[in-house]
């Protein structure tokens, strides 16, 4: 092992992954913007399936599929938990419900929605966590172990594979958490406590939309809502992921209870890192 360890030290020295001086600060830069570019894909990548989603699938296809899924799912089990958080929630304009149509109308709507947006927003967060390593691997940022099927492993688990969250790393899902742990919590307070300011910043961004792109006033708003409703809370998620990053880099976090949380297994750095070189397939530093 004193080899291997030696190899880990070498690999892990010469990225500046668990080094002192610039290199170390270089190494977080560099993550940072490429995981600015993850969220970049993310955003694109759900924005684009439900795009496509709503183009591809047909209209009658969508209704009765949104109709059998609203009335014996929904209606019974969903609609009323989910009507009772954006009423408790929710205080913006947007998020009011509109009591007049029925019940069925609703969970219909609701149902729609789920359809078109949970799937999206599943794949996005995978597509985030890949590129992330793929900007890594680029930049020879060392990345951490992941878990990945053996050849002879069952159907089954090479399918779990791929469901989002099942076989990221712990410093993946530390980052994953800090990122939309901040992104929902300023939406909730964005959403919230400051709901009469976003409302303002709406009808403000709306009005600047109509003269700087030309756009209808239906659509202006529906811009500006995605902007300060989505898109803040989002850069304000990232802010988190990029603090998540640094303390990688410098405190070798996750750690302790943290690490235990995440699923980080007991050992010292140089023996995991030493293992991602073998599970990621990279060459040992010479």
């Amino acid at each position: 092992m004193e080899n291997g360890q030696k190899i880990a030290f070498k690999s892990a020295n010469g990225n500046g992954h668990n080094g002192n001086g610039s290199g170390i600060w270089k190494n977080i830069g560099a993550e940072i913007s490429g995981f600015g570019v993850a969220e970049a894909v993310s955003e694109g990548v759900w924005l684009g399936l439900v795009a496509i989603e709503d183009r591809l699938i047909p209209k009658r296809a969508l209704k009765y599929v949104s109709q059998a899924f609203g009335k014996f799912l929904v209606e019974p089990y969903l609609l009323d938990p989910i009507e009772w958080g954006l009423k408790k929630g929710c205080h913006l304009d947007e998020c009011k419900i509109d009591f007049s149509k029925p019940r069925q109308e609703r969970a219909e709507e609701m149902a729609k929605m789920l359809l078109l947006y949970v799937p999206a927003i599943g794949l996005a967060w995978e597509a985030k966590v890949r590129t992330r390593r793929f900007m890594n691997i680029k930049m020879k940022i060392q990345n951490e172990h992941v878990a990945k099927p053996l050849p002879d492993a069952s159907f089954l688990n090479k399918l779990t594979y791929w469901i989002p969250g099942w076989h990221w790393s712990p410093q993946e899902k530390m980052i994953f958490v800090a990122d939309e742990g901040l992104h929902l919590g300023s939406m909730y307070v964005l959403n919230n406590q400051l709901a009469p300011y976003t409302d303002e910043m709406i009808r403000g961004t709306t009005g600047m939309a109509q003269k700087l792109l030309g756009v209808s006033p239906v659509k202006a708003h529906e811009l500006a809502t995605a902007a300060w409703v989505w898109m803040v809370p989002n850069l304000i998620g990232a802010m988190g992921g990029g603090l998540a990053i640094t303390a990688k880099h410098l405190g070798d976090w996750p750690k302790g209870w943290v690490g235990r949380l995440f699923g980080r297994k007991p050992g010292n750095h140089v023996e995991q890192l030493a293992h991602s070189n073998i599970a990621l397939g990279h060459s040992p530093a010479p």
